[in-house]
């Protein structure tokens, strides 16, 4: 039904910067969001410490900002632009989780 479509958005970039929009938006909601239980980065460190709470979502947020300014690429490549979306979004996530476990040890564990 909506394959015509689909393929017309996709051929003119449309997909590629609704993600960058997306990612940015991300990226600002994060830095500004305070402790609670239903938007952020919700892992066993962030949630034990409000101080590992704002360092991972200001880093996340700058991680996020970043992701968007790099899915832009994919407005040159259509075809890729999902696969470097799915890309960029895992290797984000993953970095906040990392960085939110070391940030906790450095903060309790030295």
């Amino acid at each position: 039904m909506f394959g015509g479509l689909w393929d017309a958005l996709r051929a003119i970039g449309i997909v590629p910067l609704a993600g960058c929009v997306l990612f940015v938006a991300a990226g600002f909601m994060l830095e500004a969001a305070e402790p609670n239980l239903l938007f952020g980065v919700h892992t066993r460190w962030t949630m034990a410490d409000e101080e590992v709470w704002r360092d991972t979502h200001k880093r996340a947020g700058i991680a996020y900002k970043l992701a968007g300014v790099v899915s832009l690429a994919g407005a040159f490549s259509p075809a890729d632009a999902l696969v470097l979306e799915i890309v960029l979004f895992l290797a984000v996530g993953s970095y906040t989780v990392v960085y939110s476990y070391y940030d906790y040890r450095s903060k309790w564990f030295e």
